[in-house]
């Protein structure tokens, strides 16, 4: 309850907007801008990328966040799966 009554003062809004504008608007909006430029493949694989790299820098940058066997097992099988989509684009 303490959230919801932080989040209806005017702090609490200034706080939400701001939040809402760097992790919703800046991030697909960059993701966009950047698509112009490459193919959807491409960035559809660099999309595919996000949640590893937020697990290895979770992982490195939090010290609450340790690395399991099933983690690093998880993140072994997303980069090979990446790696999968990528060899089409490298034997060309």
């Amino acid at each position: 309850s303490f959230c919801l009554v932080y989040l209806l003062t005017p702090r609490g809004v200034s706080f939400s907007l701001e939040l809402f504008r760097v992790a919703y608007f800046l991030p697909f909006s960059l993701f966009a801008l950047g698509q112009q430029h490459i193919s959807s493949v491409l960035a559809g694989i660099g999309n595919a990328t996000v949640p590893l790299y937020t697990m290895l820098l979770a992982t490195i940058l939090l010290t609450d966040e340790k690395m399991t066997r099933g983690g690093f097992l998880g993140l072994l099988c997303g980069f090979v799966g990446i790696l999968v989509l990528f060899l089409p684009m490298l034997s060309v």
